[in-house]
């Protein structure tokens, strides 16, 4: 297995946030009643109508990844076009419980400096696993271009 290091997993993290998120966020500001006219001026005074934004905007998203990821052998439209992927740790194919573990691992980044360590172990290991990939039990791989994937 090649492993894939960080400026290409960024890169691909990139992509799906245009691809995936914006597109999501833009479509529930136009869907919700209200939204519209909140982000034009600038700021949400809604706290209930924020909090729906947000549900609405994350459980999209999540299932949106976790398919992807499932169905499309362990890439979003970014890894797809980074031609990487990811697995789990022994390389097998992900199951939908390691696709669902690999989206909701993701979330320890919303903990102070868990980001820094994480970018750290991505360039010091050689498996380039960050730490939600040890919380998953995945690494993302290069695709190998053989005909038997």
């Amino acid at each position: 297995m090649k492993y894939a290091g960080f400026f290409i997993r960024l890169i691909s993290s990139f992509t799906d946030l245009f691809l995936i998120v914006i597109p999501i966020v833009i479509f529930y500001i136009y869907l919700i009643p209200g939204l519209k006219n909140q982000f034009i001026s600038g700021f949400l005074n809604d706290n209930s109508l924020l909090l729906t934004f947000q549900i609405l905007v994350n459980a999209t998203v999540g299932i949106s990844i976790i398919s992807m990821l499932y169905f499309w052998n362990g890439a979003t439209f970014g890894k797809k076009l980074m031609n990487i992927r990811i697995v789990k740790k022994n390389g097998d194919k992900l199951t939908l419980i390691n696709a669902i573990r690999h989206y909701l691992s993701t979330m320890i980044y919303f903990i102070p400096f868990v980001f820094i360590i994480s970018l750290i172990l991505v360039f010091i290991r050689k498996d380039r696993r960050t730490l939600h990939d040890f919380l998953a039990g995945t690494v993302v791989i290069h695709n190998q271009n053989d005909k038997n994937e």
